[in-house]
């Protein structure tokens, strides 16, 4: 019979236990989620929030070709004038909002552009986008087909159907900003499931703001980078980049003469951190003048 030491007993009993946890460990373990499945988490969870505060940061460029500001000279007393002045034109805008799902947005920003500087508001609800004069501080109903206003709303409202409607995913790695570690991806939406999941969101009532944004959809490209929180699948930031080239004729009324197939180039990037999830806001709808 063999005789065991206390020693020799101690390190096999310590051997037995470093084996077993070892096995557990592995056993515990659970395989590492897919970016499809991160994707998919995180818009259920945008789904079930009732608010959520955001900071925004964004630059957006318009060129205008010569010969269609030819036409718009030669016009300017009739409509050209407003549109002219647009002419490769950057505008960098910087504020902070809040949203009230599933159609309400409200956000302050100030806006930079031609050595000018003001500030402004605008509030989306219930399909419409109501925006502050700077000058008079009146309130004003935007159209809603106007390419800008759904531009606008490519951000908190819209964030659960761009996630639900990506197309190809890209994983960027896995960071950690202001000390959260977060999943990073770059997003290409499918353009045509994404017009058809926002033909059911709030956000987008008016059947001229859906065929605008489809439009401008189709005329470009758009991606989003999102960062969703690895713990809570929280989207925490995200970061949109479109460019876009529009007829001129659909943004220029009246009876300017425009050359066949000018085209209006814009390029939009706009970065939004959200925070405060679930936090109390109250969206007051303005009264227009």
């Amino acid at each position: 019979m063999q005789t065991y030491t206390q020693g020799v007993l101690r390190k096999t009993l310590f051997l037995s236990l470093g084996v077993a946890m070892t096995l557990a460990a592995c056993g515990a373990s659970a395989p590492a989620e897919t970016p499809q499945q991160v994707l998919a988490a995180a818009a259920q969870k945008l789904g079930g929030l009732h608010t959520v505060k955001f900071d925004v940061h964004g630059t957006i460029l318009t060129r205008i070709p010569p010969e269609v500001m030819a036409a718009l000279t030669n016009n300017q007393a009739q409509q050209g004038s407003s549109v002219a002045a647009l002419a490769n034109t950057s505008v960098d805008l910087k504020g902070t909002g809040e949203a009230v799902y599933p159609d309400q947005m409200h956000v302050s920003v100030q806006v930079t552009t031609s050595g000018l500087a003001f500030a402004t508001e605008q509030v989306v609800a219930g399909g419409k986008v109501y925006t502050k004069n700077p000058l008079t501080g009146q309130w004003l109903a935007g159209d809603p087909s106007q390419l800008g206003m759904q531009l606008n709303q490519l951000g908190p409202l819209t964030a659960k159907q761009i996630l639900e409607a990506s197309g190809s995913v890209q994983d960027l790695g896995d960071v950690s900003p202001n000390n959260v570690a977060t999943h990073h991806y770059r997003i290409t939406p499918d353009k045509t499931k994404l017009t058809s999941t926002l033909e059911a969101n709030p956000a987008f009532t008016d059947p001229q703001a859906r065929k605008a944004l489809e439009q401008a959809l189709t005329a470009g490209t758009l991606t989003f980078e999102v960062w969703i929180s690895k713990d809570d699948h929280l989207l925490r930031s995200m970061r949109s980049d479109a460019d876009v080239l529009i007829p001129a004729a659909q943004l220029v009324s009246g009876t300017t003469q425009l050359p066949a197939g000018a085209a209006i180039h814009i390029t939009a990037h706009l970065d939004l951190a959200f925070h405060d999830f679930n936090a109390p806001v109250t969206i007051t709808i303005p009264k227009t003048s």
